[in-house]
Formats: C-alpha cells, structure tokens, sequence
C-alpha cells in the first residue's frame, strides 16, 4: 500500500472494473500479477484503488492511434 495524501480521492473495486471494463476475475488475476495499481485497504472489508493511481496506471496502459 501506497501513502495516501489527507484528501486522495478513492474508487471502489466495482467503479474501478466499470472505468476499465474488467470482470472481477480478471481483476483478481492482473493484481495477483503485479499488473494494477496497489489496493488500497480503508478497513476490514472496504477495498479501493486512489484516483490518482488509477490516472497514472490509465496513462502508462493506453496508447493513442495517430494516423499520418
């Protein structure tokens, strides 16, 4: 886990699979790989990913088509 600034925003997993388009499995496989942001834990049961972190792993895991 990360440090988090006071006022970091966080996305819950669900919102985080509806921006990305992933399943829970393939969630759950890319993090068992090392492939997606750190989880952030907010208690027992309450998981998420910082909005920046999204942003960041978004940017470095896109790739734009330019057309010449």
């Amino acid at each position: 886990m990360s440090f988090l600034s006071e006022y970091e925003k966080i996305i819950s997993r669900a919102e985080f699979r509806t921006l990305t388009g992933m399943s829970r499995t393939t969630e759950w496989k890319a993090l068992n790989k090392g492939l997606l942001p750190d989880i952030v834990k907010l208690d027992n049961r309450i998981l998420g990913y910082s909005l920046s972190s999204y942003m960041d792993w978004i940017a470095k895991n896109t790739f734009s088509c330019k057309s010449n």
